[in-house]
């Protein structure tokens, strides 16, 4: 199995060791959610139905933000930027380097293709496919069908602002292999788009 190199990574929400025998009464719901889907401990069929409903409540929840702050972003865009969709700059390759905040001086660049694909060579040696183009949003692409990382093709989805220079300005890694970013693409390019 290839490792999964990511720039940040967040450490597991509960320990789901603890109180493990008393679950059905002792933990939230929200604890319950997690451990069930996260480590799988905690599970009944209620338990996974109850999980599920969860996740889907946080999911939506999660879209409708980003599609708040997506629609912010483009409000506060360059009046050159104001009106153009993601779909205006496909074709458009973006590549931009980041150093990893957990495996020291090891750097990822990514190469973006907006409609196309996202790449992502490590300093120590490994490449991968994060995705697919496989659809735009608002302000929004998302990208499908990357290479495996064990049991899970990787994927991701970005949220484009417009500013000075083009720069990396989050990476983050949800879940194993899931990605998101946000890339701020030069103003310049709105002209040209």
């Amino acid at each position: 199995m290839q490792p999964s190199p990511t720039p940040n990574t967040t450490p597991d929400e509960f320990d789901c060791n603890a109180g493990l025998a008393k679950w059905k009464t002792g933990w939230s719901a929200y604890k319950t959610s997690w451990c069930c889907e996260n480590k799988p401990k905690g599970c009944d069929e209620a338990a996974r139905i109850e999980a599920a409903r969860i996740e889907s409540d946080r999911v939506e929840l999660d879209q409708k933000a980003k599609e708040e702050e997506a629609e912010a972003a483009r409000d506060e865009a360059p009046t050159s930027c104001q009106g153009l969709k993601m779909e205006d700059f496909e074709g458009k390759a973006v590549t931009v380097t980041q150093t990893s905040t957990l495996h020291g001086s090891v750097t990822y660049t990514y190469i973006i293709s907006i409609g196309g694909e996202i790449r992502q060579q490590t300093s120590d040696g490994g490449n991968y496919l994060i995705g697919n183009h496989a659809s735009y949003g608002d302000m929004t692409e998302t990208f499908t069908n990357g290479d495996r990382c064990g049991s899970v093709a990787r994927s991701a989805t970005i949220t484009y602002t417009f500013g000075p220079e083009l720069k990396l300005l989050k990476a983050n890694e949800p879940s194993m292999c899931i990605y998101e970013y946000e890339v701020q693409l030069p103003e310049s390019d709105c002209a040209q788009a």
